[in-house]
């Protein structure tokens, strides 16, 4: 007898909605499975292990709400129908090409699986928010299909509860995913050390919120390895000065085994974006290792059900989760271990197969019974591959075609970035060029004023020489003048030593003052004659200090003119600083000579008197 044929129509992406798919055709296998695996405009078929990829013979619009723009092909869809020709459509992929698949669909018993809030808006998760905004269009699109399935399953509560609040009139039934791998026991004890992350982990699920978390100052207490991969890291290796640890793509199956061999003590969920029931926690809590999970969508309602471990708010910053996680690091974490080995958290496939069981049964019932085979996809498949053969490996490339075409728009950001940096540059190195034009011209004329500058030196000079000259004979005439001033000094010396006599004779002096009384007169008018002689030497002393300051006046007007000229001869102030230092002296010498001398003549004539 002929197996019934049910048509799954997943994301070309993967990811959990295809293992979810793929474990619903392991745990029913009296039935004959396909995969349609769908991208933005094409389509991979997959029957008994071999991959066609399809041409779909219809577009999209520019609004994916709208219906299909070109009514010419409007019935293209209907053909591709007659050549699959399932007797289930068990529909995985909420998207806009699944919706006009869905919408072109035959009566066909359908099954509408809501892996997540994509039902909501066609560019849920281009948003950036935890909940997503609603689209009445395209939730009156989705409400259409939903009215025509013979069952709407979600994977959540959470999921649920968004249904029923946005579609009332449609009932949905919660089948929880479920997982293989049994729960660990016991799972050892040990302080908080290594925080792992599990999954590939891109935009909406917290890239960027997991790679500012690691770099902060507190999150060097922990060791952060994250079982999977980034859409920037898909290989081995560390990053951040090797704080972060990033294994690279996995089976899902080893999930435990990996933990264990990095030695996991608590997972992080760093999801900005709410799940409809997460599979990596699953097999996390599966592998006995406690999670901490944002307080958003299912992760935060399964958290708070089991409490194997603890909820951050949701949309926290990363300096609170690292906040959190050293708090936790502290705490007796024993609880989460007795609740992952007493609450039997996980769903396993026994009841996910238990659970499907009358959904298909009930699907198959309202079938008709239809006698065809997949040779009816012969003809339609011949004309649509054109000799293509689609290794197995290339379905993988499919699959991380989301994650290659994610990629490939930053690629094409970043070369229109590099693009406006070299207009950028082209500009700049015009303003450059001209820039150093403006600056050759100012060089030549700063050589023209150096070349004039170069003359003015010459002269300059040649005017230091005579100035040096000058100098040298002006310093000759200050060193005979200062041998007639120690000639002076010792005279005043001497008349000090007379002085001293002539204190001794001044009773004896006295005595004989009126005997010379009557030679006053004559010592008078000697003493006038010699005060005309002082007056003579006080006028040449003036002369001399005139002379003097106007030497020192000259001496201040060169040097400021060769200070302004030429730094170079600042020798030249150093020599004039001397010679000035010598005239202040020998003017100090000169004020030392009248008094003295004038004192002297006065006894003289008093002793002649």
């Amino acid at each position: 007898m002929t197996k019934r044929r049910i048509l799954h129509l997943i994301s070309a992406r993967g990811g959990g909605m295809e293992r979810y798919a793929r474990d619903l055709i392991a745990l029913t296998p009296d039935y004959d499975h396909a995969l349609l695996h769908i991208s933005d405009d094409c389509a991979v078929l997959e029957t008994n292990g071999v991959f066609y990829p399809l041409m779909l013979p219809f577009g999209l619009g520019s609004d994916p709400t709208a219906a299909p723009p070109n009514p010419t092909a409007s019935h293209q869809p209907e053909r591709l129908w007659d050549a699959l020709n399932p007797d289930v459509i068990h529909a995985h992929f909420v998207s806009a090409l699944a919706l006009q698949l869905m919408e072109a669909a035959p009566p066909r018993p359908l099954i509408l699986s809501l892996h997540d809030v994509g039902f909501l808006h066609p560019d849920a998760f281009a948003q950036g928010r935890a909940i997503p905004t609603k689209d009445p269009k395209w939730i009156a699109r989705w409400r259409e299909i939903a009215l025509r399935s013979a069952k709407v399953l979600v994977p959540s509560r959470f999921i649920l509860e968004i249904w029923e609040q946005t579609v009332p009139d449609v009932a949905a039934q919660v089948l929880e995913p479920g997982v293989a791998t049994p729960i660990l026991p016991d799972a050892p004890m040990r302080p908080l050390t290594t925080v792992g992350i599990v999954g590939a982990v891109g935009p909406h699920k917290g890239k960027d919120h997991l790679l500012e978390l690691v770099q902060l100052p507190g999150a060097e207490r922990f060791r952060w390895v994250l079982i999977g991969y980034t859409e920037d890291q898909l290989q081995p290796g560390a990053l951040f000065d090797g704080r972060l640890w990033v294994h690279g793509p996995f089976d899902h199956a080893d999930t435990a085994r990996w933990l264990s061999h990095y030695a996991v003590d608590i997972v992080y969920f760093p999801n900005q974006i709410a799940e409809s029931f997460s599979y990596a926690l699953s097999d996390v809590w599966a592998a006995g290792v406690p999670a901490v999970v944002p307080d958003i969508g299912a992760l935060g309602e399964r958290m708070r059900t089991v409490g194997a471990g603890a909820v951050v708010p949701a949309g926290c910053e990363p300096t609170a989760a690292i906040a959190i996680l050293g708090t936790l690091a502290d705490s007796d974490r024993l609880s989460w271990h007795r609740a992952l080995r007493d609450a039997a958290p996980v769903p396993d496939h026994a009841s996910m197969a238990k659970a499907i069981a009358p959904v298909y049964r009930l699907a198959m019932d309202t079938s008709e019974a239809l006698t065809e085979d997949l040779a009816a996809l012969q003809p339609f498949l011949r004309s649509q591959l054109d000799g293509v053969v689609f290794r197995s490996e290339n379905i993988r490339l499919a699959r991380d075609y989301g994650q290659v075409r994610e990629w490939a728009e930053k690629l094409e950001a970043d070369v229109s970035r590099q693009q406006d940096e070299l207009r950028a540059l082209s500009e700049a190195r015009v303003e450059v060029d001209a820039f150093a034009a403006q600056q050759t011209t100012q060089l030549q004329l700063a050589l023209d004023r150096i070349a004039q500058l170069d003359s003015d030196v010459v002269a300059l000079r040649a005017r230091n020489d005579f100035i040096e000259a000058s100098a040298q004979a002006i310093e000759r005439d200050l060193h005979t003048q200062l041998a007639r001033a120690e000639s002076l000094t010792a005279e005043v010396h001497a008349l000090a030593a007379v002085r001293i006599e002539l204190e001794t004779q001044r009773a004896a002096l006295h005595s004989e003052l009126e005997r010379v009384g009557g030679e006053l007169a004559r010592m008078e008018q000697w003493r006038a004659s010699m005060e005309q002689k002082f007056e003579q030497v006080e006028q040449a002393r003036q002369r001399i200090t005139t002379e003097h300051d106007a030497l020192r006046i000259n001496n201040a007007h060169l040097t400021l003119t060769v200070q302004q000229q030429l730094s170079a001869l600042q020798r030249l102030q150093d020599e004039i600083e001397s010679l000035r230092i010598k005239g202040a002296r020998y003017d100090r010498v000169l004020g030392l000579v009248p008094g003295p001398l004038r004192r002297l003549l006065r006894r003289l004539a008093s002793r002649s008197s």
